[in-house]
């Protein structure tokens, strides 16, 4: 599954969230386009919620993925035990927020 980016028509910079213009040349031109969802483990971190309604979602992994191309996208990951440079891929996106599993 591919990452929505955007990217510069004119400088060519990439941006993962939405921009009305480059952050690198401030241009406004700006073009949908997508990229590999697949790379490593760059940092995690686990949240903890005392009060959910969803108890079995009370707490989640929030990781920060290095893509192939060297962006870092941030995500979650279901399961334990993650370790840095471990290799992830993207399961889904919902609500803007990316899933990542563990790349097979």
């Amino acid at each position: 599954m591919d990452v929505p980016i955007m990217k510069c028509a004119r400088c060519w910079h990439v941006e993962y969230t939405y921009k009305n213009q480059c952050t690198s040349c401030h241009s406004t031109t700006l073009e949908s386009a997508t990229t590999k969802g697949k790379g490593t483990v760059y940092s995690f971190t686990k949240i903890y919620t005392s009060f959910s309604s969803n108890f079995d979602k009370s707490s989640y992994d929030v990781v920060l993925v290095q893509l192939e191309n060297g962006m870092k996208v941030t995500g979650r990951v279901e399961g334990s035990s993650l370790t840095i440079d471990e290799r992830v891929q993207l399961k889904e996106i919902d609500s803007g927020c990316l899933y990542f599993e563990r790349e097979t």
